[in-house]
Formats: C-alpha cells, structure tokens, sequence
C-alpha cells in the first residue's frame, strides 16, 4: 500500500469502499485512487480480457456510425490549428475515433488493451497495438497528436503513462484528455447521498477506474510533466440509467432478494434520479461539468 498521493506526494488517507475495494483520497489536491492499486495482470485478464465481456457491445462496422460531438469538437479544433496529422487513440477500443480523425485527414495510429475492440478497429483499417503503450515499440517524437479518450483513469501510474507519452510526442505537440472531473455538481451532491443515507457513489468505479481526477490535479500533473493547458471543454453526466447501473443495487437485490434490498435499492434509485434532473437542468449555469476534455501544448 501507498499511502502518499501519486500527484502532490502528500499524505493520503481512507476515503470509502466501493464494491470491495478502498479508496484512499489526498487533502490537498484531492486525488482518490485506489489503496492498494490492483495488479496489472488482474486488470489484463480479469477486468479487460475478451472472456471478461469488457466492451462487447461496440459496433463492429465503424462505417455507419455518426461522430458524437465529444469527436466533433476535438477535431474541429484540430483542423484550426496548424500542426502535424499523426494522431494516437490510446486505450482507442473499436477505433470509432480514430476513423472518423483518419475521414478528416490525420494518419491514425491506435493501443488498445481489449483484443476483440483492437481487432474490430483493424478490420475497420486503422492500425492499432493490442497491448500496452509502453511496448508498442513507437518512435521518440513521432506524434503531432495523442488522444486520451477515458483512459488516464484506468491505468496504474498517471505520471509513467504521461511520461511515455511525452516521449512519444514532438515540441509543440497536444495531448488531448477526456476523464470524469469529480469536481462537478453532480458528483458533489451525489457523494453526499453517499455520506449521509449510505447510497453507494457513482462516480467512483473500482477497479476499472484506479484514479479519480479533477480538472485541477489533472492540470497539475500535466504541468509537471512539461504541458501547459490551452483549453477544457465540460459535458453532462452520463445517462441516468448508467449512473443508476454504477450503483450496483439491482445486482445486489438479484444475488440477495429481501425486502431491505429492495426497499433500499427503491429509494436510492429515486434520490439519484432527482438529484440527476436537478443537476441537469441547472447544467446551463454552469461552466464545468461531470466530464471534461482538456487540452495540453507540450512546452518547447
């Protein structure tokens, strides 16, 4: 176990736990990972495996799907700014990004730990690691651009992984993260479900998120390493129907169906979805959100 954050070095200390597993959380920049953090042969076979089931539901002929608008404002944003067209989705799964970055003009490059998504992505003619980013075997500087699409929050060390990707990207390069900021009103108010009725917490989901960001911590790390921010953009939660989902009350009333489950699983879900439509339609006066992208410009 280490109990010191893996950001600011301080002095961590019990937080919750979450389907079995402790999170700590750091006082000072408010980091929560997970304490101890599991072994990455047990995410490999696991959490992330094909036998696992992890993303079988994504769509196998990338030619009929539409770019959400997460997609269309990050390239919209690329195609203003003069730099290089090499792009690398790490964590890419099927690839649906990086088709739609290749229809735009950008030479695409993917890692994907997931051998059925990798796979799904080559068929579709992107070319894509299955495995992980530090033995793709990518040249010093080759990158112009590095996506990470929600996977920052899934890996063992954030500061190794973007040291490797710093190393993989040229001066004046980008990265591009997409996480959940846990500094947002709807996981504020739904950890407090949590402190005061014991409503399990949606927003943290051991052990396929390891690490738990805001858009400050996050900023901190980055700095650290050599990037300095240019922009964040936020978004809406997720449906309420995942957020409900990340409970993980039905599966516990379905392994023990009793009355207190039932009742319980009942009222958590009615406190979340008011909490939700509140949190929504108060979304207009807010400039951050549940997830946010934030770019970063590699200093010279």
């Amino acid at each position: 176990m280490n109990d010191n954050c893996h950001i600011c070095k301080s002095k961590s200390s019990f937080f919750m736990n979450k389907d079995g597993f402790v999170l700590y959380r750091c006082p000072s920049c408010h980091l929560v990972f997970m304490n101890p953090l599991p072994e990455q042969s047990f995410l490999n076979t696991d959490i992330y495996s094909i036998e696992s089931g992890y993303q079988s539901n994504k769509a196998k002929d990338l030619s009929v799907t539409v770019p959400v608008k997460k997609t269309k404002d990050i390239l919209n944003f690329l195609q203003k700014i003069n730099l290089g067209k090499k792009i690398l989705d790490v964590g890419c799964s099927n690839g649906e990004f990086l088709y739609h970055a290749k229809k735009s003009g950008f030479e695409s490059f993917g890692v994907e730990l997931n051998k059925r998504t990798a796979d799904i992505a080559v068929s579709n003619g992107i070319r894509v690691f299955n495995g992980l980013l530090q033995n793709a075997g990518f040249e010093n500087n080759f990158f112009d651009v590095i996506f990470l699409g929600d996977i920052i929050e899934h890996v063992l060390s954030p500061r190794d992984f973007i040291k490797e990707c710093n190393r993989l990207i040229h001066k004046n390069g980008i990265i591009i993260i997409s996480t959940p900021n846990l500094d947002c009103l709807w996981s504020r108010f739904t950890l407090m479900l949590f402190k005061i009725f014991g409503i399990p917490w949606s927003s943290v989901t051991p052990p396929y998120h390891t690490f738990q960001f805001s858009e400050n911590n996050l900023d901190i790390l980055m700095s650290e390493q050599g990037f300095k921010k240019e922009i964040s953009w936020f978004y809406k939660p997720p449906r309420l129907m995942y957020e409900l989902g990340s409970l993980h009350l039905l599966k516990k009333y379905k392994n023990q169906k009793t009355i207190k489950n039932l009742f319980f699983m009942l009222y958590a879900f009615s406190a979340y979805s008011i909490t939700y439509l509140f949190v929504v339609c108060t979304g207009f006066f807010r400039r951050k959100d549940f997830s946010m992208i934030s770019i970063y410009k590699k200093n010279e």
